[in-house]
């Protein structure tokens, strides 16, 4: 007989504005799953977007919710058969993000992004070397609307290397 535990773990955020106090907690990601590995930033709007996994114990599937006075309801980034596990998240001053999460597929890890209008998240964009295992991603987006992704890569003959991408607001180049 096996005997399976699970703490349930709840993506929370506070918020402090110049000078207040820091806001009460509030839950965002769901309360069915564990939400876990959150990754946030935020503008000098007082908005922000998130982003984290939640796991039914099969499958980890990528959230995201945008702030602006409020949270909004979550967004499925990422399918549940993906296996995704989140890397960063990046806010401009016109309210347009970017996300960046790693997703397995067959024996490697692959880097996605996909892309907040303001509105809506686009389809996830693989941006690294097919073959090649991604990880430790950072992104940034400026008020142009240009991304730059950076990432370490494990290519198939198991040399490590540092490879980048740019978003032009439209598509994304290839990596290099």
């Amino acid at each position: 007989m096996r005997l399976l535990s699970f703490i349930f773990v709840f993506i929370t955020s506070c918020f402090q504005l110049s000078g207040a106090d820091w806001s009460p907690p509030s839950t965002i990601s769901s309360q069915t799953h564990p939400g876990f590995f959150p990754a946030i930033d935020s503008n000098d709007n007082n908005q922000a977007v998130a982003i984290w996994v939640e796991s039914d114990q099969n499958e980890n599937q990528i959230f995201a919710s945008h702030y602006s006075g409020n949270w909004g309801t979550p967004v499925l980034l990422c399918p549940a058969d993906a296996h995704g596990s989140p890397c960063d998240v990046s806010i401009n001053d016109y309210n347009h993000a970017v996300a960046t999460w790693r997703v397995k597929t067959g024996s490697t890890i692959t880097l996605q992004a996909s892309y907040f209008n303001g509105t809506s998240w686009s389809t996830p964009t693989n941006i690294s070397i097919e073959g090649s295992s991604a990880m430790n991603s950072n992104i940034t987006l400026n008020n142009s609307d240009v991304a730059m992704a950076v990432w370490s890569s494990l290519s198939p003959s198991r040399k490590l290397h540092v490879q980048t991408a740019m978003f032009d607001g439209i598509s994304w180049t290839a990596p290099i």
